[in-house]
């Protein structure tokens, strides 16, 4: 018995810090990736010389990105990230000329982003670490047989990550994105003057290490 406890006791001191760890500081790079939901996005435009308005709804999409940041002590990171998000188009409704029509739409709507951002990290000094904090920047947003836009955004957002080891920090979030409302240009004959809002719902899992 006493073998065996020495020996779990010994394997345990070849964890990392025994389970607990304090995120290095200094640089990073970070990958992350998850869930995109897209709310119901207000549209505006003009068909045939005769404004309409309306609504889209989206199918659940997906956001990836990439970060290369700082920590500049135990609580505060800054960084710049990169992200690529998109979800598929469901169905829309329309109103024109008094008349209202609603249908399934196939198509997409995607988005890149260049971010500043900013995090405060609470350390609990047992490897996990709950933090909050946003960023702005600015956000190429396209759609399906339509001119991309660029206009300005931001994110705010929360989550915990986990030193698995000084260097290597594994992270659980959420980020809330929103923009000014894009003015997208089309091929469609008889389309014009589109104008849609964004905004984005996502729930992250990622992964970054020091060098």
């Amino acid at each position: 018995m006493r073998t065996l406890l020495a020996a779990v006791v010994s394997i345990m001191a070849l964890t990392p810090a025994a389970w607990a760890q304090s995120e290095s500081t200094g640089a990073y790079f970070g990958l992350s990736g998850g869930l995109s939901l897209v709310p119901d996005s207000d549209v505006s435009a003009t068909v045939n010389g005769i404004p309409a308005s309306g609504e889209v709804e989206f199918d659940p999409g997906f956001s990836i990105g990439a970060q290369a940041g700082y920590k500049w002590q135990q609580s505060i990171r800054t960084e710049v990230e990169y992200r690529f998000s998109r979800a598929e188009t469901d169905s829309a409704t329309v109103s024109a000329a008094g008349l209202t029509a609603t249908g399934p739409v196939s198509g997409s709507a995607w988005s890149h982003a260049i971010l500043a951002n900013a995090w405060y990290d609470w350390d609990l000094k047992n490897g996990w670490m709950p933090y909050a904090g946003g960023g702005v920047g600015g956000f190429i947003i396209d759609a399906t047989d339509s001119d991309a836009d660029f206009v300005f955004g931001g994110q705010v957002g929360a989550g915990i990550s986990y030193a698995y080891t000084k260097d290597v920090v594994f992270d659980l979030g959420y980020r809330y994105v929103i923009t000014q409302d894009a003015e997208l240009g089309t091929d469609v004959a008889g389309v014009s003057d589109i104008e849609t809002e964004y905004s984005s719902h996502n729930f992250m899992i990622g992964v970054r290490g020091h060098f």
